[in-house]
């Protein structure tokens, strides 16, 4: 009776640990949440096009976390968090597109990663208001090479201090 129990644990591990990794096919909620301030930038004007560079250090990072499949994840406990962004505004017209690259290293073997590609298209309809359609993508690597999704991106800033959220589908997400 001890060894069919045995054998029965050892084919539960095994069978465990012969997924673990492989793409799953189900798409399971996505999550992201950020408070942030002092991006490193740099700006160009040629009119009527202002340019703005940058990328945001770790000093600039007050509160962020990812929520995967009801599990959520803390920088820097979990990750690291790396964004650059490029921004082009037409000063006439009111338009602007924002790219955003943020990729989430996360503290596992191998230091697999989730990059998110958002953008943002932005229209200026009064002194203060603006609309605005953004989205993201995502892809992994390692670990996480399956791992593919997307969603909707909404972000706003408050006195010098960015706010951030994503909220999406991803799948092949191995946990």
């Amino acid at each position: 009776m001890v060894l069919l129990c045995i054998v029965l644990a050892a084919s539960l591990i095994l069978g465990a640990t012969a997924n673990w990794g492989k793409e799953q096919k189900t798409y399971v909620d996505y999550k992201f949440q950020a408070v942030l301030d002092n991006p490193v930038v740099t700006t160009t004007v040629n009119p009527p096009i202002l340019t703005v560079d940058g990328y945001r250090p770790a000093s600039g990072i007050q509160d962020c976390n990812v929520t995967i499949n009801n599990k959520t994840y803390f920088y820097p406990d979990d990750f690291s968090y790396q964004e650059t962004f490029h921004v082009e505004a037409n000063q006439i017209t009111g338009k602007s597109i924002m790219l955003v690259t943020t990729t989430l290293a996360f503290n596992l073997p191998g230091h697999p990663t989730i990059t998110e590609y958002l953008t943002l298209q932005s229209t200026r309809t009064g002194p203060n208001t603006s609309t605005d359609d953004s989205q993201f993508f995502l892809t992994g690597t390692r670990t996480f090479r399956n791992v593919e999704g997307g969603g909707f991106a909404e972000s706003y800033g408050i006195s010098g201090t960015d706010y951030a959220l994503h909220i999406g589908l991803i799948k092949g997400w191995p946990f």
